[in-house]
């Protein structure tokens, strides 16, 4: 297999061990955004519904004291605004009804399904004490003396009184079921950590597994190509050093090093042929020295041969040095896929460390929506004091009554002295008229929060939506394969090193074959100084006999 495909084979391995791992990064960040969707879906309907059933309990409580502010008016005008607050209260019961359906039907955990079912418990016994209120109410619209309407005010402030602890524990149950969906958010935030966690750490061994799989590919084609690279280089070596042109055994492998092996057998083999030759004229030429010009011409034609083969494997270097540049060319190419694919890398970091700062916006945001919720609870507080202001107020009222109702019935005519009794009693009902103004403001001020809370919530829904998108965004880039990515690139890059160091060799193989060529026009040179100079005959014989024989070619 040639040296060229090998790496071609690494580098695809590479590819398709990133494409691996993108495609884990992706499908389990596409997991992780459905499940936030989801998480989205289920909550959002049951926290509407809460602040639905918040509002509506505010909203009610405000129509059940709206009565008291024209108590001291009989007219039609005030039977009107009853029969409105009738009505009004109608609505406001009916979406409770609902947004507490709704609620019991949204998926809960097991504490936020126990707070449900108090919250239920509650919400019926305040509805059932809420329930002569507006029988009241409706008596109040159909009344036909003033007397009649004193009266029914008095029996609707003491039902009101009645309530008032349902009132309370319906709100504390409220707050209850809002504070276990809190805490529900939050482990369900904190069960998303952990799924992001252990996407992390299937990403990272993925990502070890490919590197350690280019890794084995790299060795193998690297103790390939040093394997032959150093047979070659322990050949030259002998040559060089010892002088052995013995055959040695065949070369195995297709690839160009092996190509480059036979190529350097060839030549040595030429090399030997044309040693034998050179031996053979050496004995020639010590049996007859009459026949040096013969031989003379003998080593001449052997020095042309000599530079024949010498031009051919020049020629072979020159093939192999161009394979060399290609193998090169796909080196730069692997380290420049290295490159992207530590961008990349980089970038779904970055973006994975944005989707969790907004993933903590949420969460900071939930935990405002609750701080606006318990505001809410505060303020109860103000609404339960003005009304046991308002039944201390209606007791003594009630009392008074009764006195002067009696005292009146004791003294007949002369009952119309107890003007002192009546003027106390609407000294009392100025003082409820007050109070009533005061819970009103706050009841106002009550219904602004929940606003306030309900603006939270959307910000909630917004912030999860960008979110999602984020999460989105980072599936498209995420690939945590930075470290892998740049140990393969110094992978690449070591074989690169190893390429220009062949490539170097080759120079020096090059160098080598342009001195056996030099040496061959010497040996021409030689001849000609021996046909001129039949003087130093047997000198030039010797000579030539000793450097041939230090040849070993068998």
């Amino acid at each position: 297999m040639k040296i060229r495909s090998k790496l071609f084979a690494l580098g695809t391995a590479g590819i398709v061990a990133i494409a691996v791992v993108a495609g884990c990064a992706v499908a389990g960040l596409l997991r992780l955004s459905a499940a936030v969707d989801d998480y989205a879906q289920r909550r959002v309907p049951a926290l509407v519904a809460l602040g639905a059933l918040r509002e509506g309990q505010v909203q009610i409580a405000r129509h059940s004291l709206e009565p008291l502010q024209w108590a001291d008016e009989y007219s039609i005008e005030a039977r009107n605004e009853w029969e409105r607050m009738l009505q009004s209260k109608g609505r406001t019961w009916a979406a409770m009804e609902a947004a507490r359906a709704a609620l019991s039907n949204a998926p809960a955990t097991d504490g936020e399904s126990e707070a449900l079912r108090s919250f239920d418990t509650a919400f019926h016994a305040w509805a059932e004490k809420e329930k002569p209120l507006t029988d009241l109410l409706k008596q109040l619209v159909e009344v036909d003396s003033e007397e009649r309407q004193r009266f029914l005010l008095l029996k609707y402030l003491a039902a009101y009184s009645a309530q008032e602890s349902y009132y309370v524990q319906a709100q504390q149950a409220m707050q209850a079921l809002a504070e276990a969906g809190a805490q529900a958010a939050a482990e369900r935030a904190a069960a998303l950590r952990q799924a992001s966690g252990g996407l992390a750490g299937l990403i990272a061994g993925v990502g070890l597994a490919a590197i350690l799989l280019m890794l084995a590919g790299a060795w193998r084609v690297g103790r390939a190509i040093v394997g032959a690279i150093d047979g070659m280089r322990a050949r030259l070596a002998s040559i060089a050093d010892e002088l052995d042109f013995r055959p040695r055994a065949d070369v195995r492998g297709n690839d160009e090093v092996a190509d480059m092996a036979r190529a350097l057998d060839r030549l040595v083999a030429r090399m030997r042929t044309s040693l034998a030759t050179m031996q053979g004229l050496s004995a020639t030429m010590n049996a007859a020295g009459d026949e040096v010009s013969a031989g003379a011409a003998e080593v001449a034609g052997g020095a042309a041969r000599q530079n024949d083969a010498a031009g051919r494997m020049a020629v072979s270097m020159q093939a192999v040095a161009a394979s060399m540049a290609q193998v090169a060319e796909s080196v730069e190419e692997a380290i420049g896929l290295s490159r992207d694919a530590c961008g990349l890398a980089q970038r779904g970091g970055e973006l994975i460390g944005t989707a969790g700062g907004r993933m903590d916006a949420i969460a900071g945001r939930m935990a405002a929506a609750s701080r606006a919720l318990d505001a809410l609870g505060r303020h109860g507080e103000s609404i339960r004091h003005v009304a046991r202001l308002i039944s201390d107020i209606a007791g003594q009222t009630k009392l008074l009554s009764l006195n002067a109702a009696i005292e009146a019935a004791r003294a007949g005519e002369d009952g119309r002295g107890f003007a002192v009794v009546a003027e106390q009693v609407r000294t009392l009902a100025e003082k409820s008229a007050a109070s009533s103004s005061q819970i009103g403001q706050t009841v106002e001020r009550i219904a602004d929060e929940t606003m306030a809370a309900a603006e939270l919530m959307r910000e909630v829904m917004d912030a999860v939506t960008v979110g999602q998108a984020s999460a989105g965004e980072a599936g498209r880039f995420m690939g945590e394969l930075r470290a892998g990515s740049e140990q393969a690139a110094r992978v690449v890059a070591a074989i690169g090193q190893a390429l220009r160091e062949q490539s170097s060799l080759n120079d020096g193989v090059a160098r080598h074959v342009g001195d056996v060529a030099g040496m061959a026009g010497h040996y021409r040179e030689a001849a000609g100084a021996m046909a001129a100079q039949a003087a130093s005959l047997r000198e030039t014989v010797r000579t030539v006999d000793e450097t041939v024989n230090s040849f070993r070619v068998s």
